[in-house]
């Protein structure tokens, strides 16, 4: 009986921690190839552009900061992120075009549970930013920049994913993911 029982509870076990392994990541390439592994780092979407209205003008971006673990796959319908994840985003105007290292560099630095609203003048003229997390429950489409890598001294943002997979780390270039499809509606 208790050699039982203890097979039992083992084969329980098993089962709960596979049930809660996550599964792989896939990304599609431009070819058709369907990658499955697990993407490194601090995953960079975003956009900015100049933006006039009757009173000013400036510049605006929207940026969104996932760590790899939070993608379930990346398609032709966006990036997918995984039930449950609470996706760090900034939103930033300010006079001069914006540099996507300087805004991204600010922002992995923040508290993770922290929401921020801030404006400053150092050489940006006084810039307006806002950061904070949202849930993502449908495909984003926003543009993918690449993997954010911070070697202590200084960041860079890498034009490419890096994926581990059952045969070994690849660096897959932005340029060789699926173009994201264009809704109608836009």
């Amino acid at each position: 009986m208790t050699i039982r029982f203890c097979i039992v509870s083992l084969a329980l076990v098993v089962l709960i921690l596979d049930a809660s392994a996550q599964s792989p990541t896939t990304v599609r390439k431009n070819n058709g190839q369907l990658l499955k592994g697990s993407i490194q780092g601090a995953i960079i979407q975003g956009e900015s552009s100049a933006v006039k209205t009757d009173a000013s003008a400036g510049y605006g971006g929207l940026y969104y900061i996932a760590k790899g673990e939070q993608i379930e796959a990346i398609d032709e319908e966006g990036v997918h992120y995984r039930p449950g994840t609470r996706l760090r985003y900034v939103s930033i105007g300010q006079k001069q075009p914006i540099d996507d290292l300087e805004v991204i560099k600010m922002a992995v630095n923040l508290d993770n549970n922290f929401m921020a609203m801030f404006d400053y003048s150092n050489k940006h003229n006084m810039a307006s930013v806002k950061s904070d997390f949202m849930d993502m429950k449908t495909p984003s489409k926003l543009r993918l920049i690449g993997e954010y890598r911070n070697d202590g001294n200084s960041g860079a943002i890498i034009p490419s994913l890096q994926i581990n997979t059952a045969t070994g780390t690849i660096a897959v270039p932005i340029a060789d993911i699926v173009k994201f499809k264009v809704d109608p509606a836009r």
